[in-house]
């Protein structure tokens, strides 16, 4: 197979094509709420929030734990990776792509608003 993953990192892959399914169907919401002048907003913003979704949920697949028979959480340290990535760089990419997202959805925001 092409892509390298050990323990939770198969999920990266799965997380992000999910993500980029749900940031469509954000972005045809948003359009269609706000309308045609803001398209490009819709698309960035729905990147944003997807991203840190996103991100969010590879923090909590990065957080290994079992909990025993008194409920009491016992941390493992696990290696998962993605490309041979680590999963606390895929939280950081994800979130640092979803930052510029924002920052571009505010500055198509005043750009239509200005029109």
């Amino acid at each position: 197979m092409f892509s390298e993953f050990k323990n939770n990192g198969f999920w990266v892959p799965v997380a992000l094509l999910v993500s980029f399914g749900l940031t469509i169907g954000l972005a045809v919401l948003v359009s269609l709420v706000l309308g045609d002048k803001f398209v490009e907003f819709s698309a960035t913003f729905s990147i944003a929030v997807v991203l840190t979704g996103c991100g969010y949920y590879f923090k909590y697949l990065d957080d290994d734990h079992i909990i025993d028979d008194k409920g009491i959480k016992h941390y493992m340290e696990f290696d998962n990776q993605f490309l041979y990535i680590s999963m606390k760089a895929w939280i950081y990419i994800c979130w640092i792509i979803a930052g510029f997202a924002a920052f571009g959805a505010v500055v198509n925001f005043i750009q239509a608003v200005m029109k």
